[in-house]
């Protein structure tokens, strides 16, 4: 692999346990489809049961991430989604950082569309899907709006995320996911948290 990936893929785990088998076999997909782009799985494990430990266990032989060129394991003990994202981010070199949950299922073509997104754009901006489809008990299809779609309303940053007043918190600078975002976008947000004059563009792709 490079010294330096061309991105990174956080992934967050928790308690997931098998459903985490569907994500990791989604996002090598879309690593697979991303090629010739060098991409690094960052998994951060934070207070993981028995259950998810035993399926990360068998990445190697039954849920391998077979396209992926380097994969990264850390244990945290954070308690917290955006910590945890953040210190995925803090532990690679790439350029170019998506964050996942794991109970995800990104789209094949969720990596190579968002980085010639971000290729495509020269001010700061954080990509995300057009559309992000709910399953289990719920099922429900969000579209994503980008900041430059006139439909686009800031309120709706605080309305996504209840609970969390604006600015938002240095320690929240993680946004949802499945984002992708460059490397000094995350540096952006992290020094001026969120709020409704963001420093950075959201760009949707299909």
């Amino acid at each position: 692999m490079p010294l330096e990936p061309d991105v990174a893929i956080v992934l967050t785990v928790h308690h997931e346990g098998r459903t985490l088998i569907p994500t990791v076999r989604a996002l090598d997909r879309a690593i697979a489809s991303a090629a010739p782009l060098s991409v690094e799985v960052v998994i951060v494990c934070d207070r993981i049961d028995e259950a998810t430990r035993r399926t990360l266990a068998r990445l190697g032989t039954d849920y391998a991430l077979a396209n992926a060129a380097a994969i990264a394991m850390l244990e945290v003990d954070n308690g917290d989604l955006s910590a945890s994202r953040n210190d995925g981010i803090s532990a690679t070199r790439a350029p170019v950082i998506g964050v996942l949950d794991a109970d995800n299922l990104p789209s094949e073509n969720w990596i190579s569309r968002a980085f010639d997104a971000l290729a495509h754009t020269s001010e700061p901006a954080i990509v995300h899907p057009e559309l992000v489809v709910t399953f289990g008990s719920k099922r429900e299809t969000w579209r994503l709006i980008g900041t430059d779609d006139p439909a686009f309303q800031p309120g709706w940053l605080a309305w996504f995320n209840p609970g969390m007043p604006l600015p938002w918190p240095t320690e929240a600078c993680s946004s949802g996911s499945p984002t992708v975002r460059r490397r000094r976008v995350v540096a952006s947000v992290r020094r001026t948290g969120h709020g409704t004059a963001t420093p950075w563009r959201q760009v949707s792709f299909t």
